[in-house]
């Protein structure tokens, strides 16, 4: 919006995730995030969770959000990781003990 700047927090993150579909053994199956092209934002996409480690592994940061009002600025409620687990590789937030992928996402 003109006027407006987006805040620093905003700013930082490659990746916000805003809703999560797993399967029926636990494991994320599919998010809709919203994905930085450079300098703005794109439109809400689909990611895969392999598409997701792929990014948490090259570097990329993610995190899980939610819109606000003003175009390409988000809430962030907590980082996304990547943790070794008995069963594999495992995504959480705040770097949270879990057995199996923990994003605290909403459904969708």
């Amino acid at each position: 919006m003109r006027g407006k700047k987006l805040s620093k927090d905003s700013r930082k993150w490659d990746a916000i995730l805003i809703a999560a579909r797993y399967g029926a053994d636990g494991r994320l199956s599919l998010t809709q995030g919203y994905l930085r092209r450079g300098e703005v934002w794109g439109d809400k996409q689909l990611l895969d969770r392999e598409a997701l480690i792929e990014a948490l592994r090259q570097g990329r940061r993610i995190a899980v959000g939610a819109p606000t009002d003003i175009p390409g600025e988000f809430s962030i409620e907590a980082p996304v990781h990547l943790k070794q687990g008995s069963g594999g590789e495992i995504l959480v937030v705040n770097g949270a003990a879990a057995s199996r992928d923990a994003l605290k996402l909403p459904p969708f």
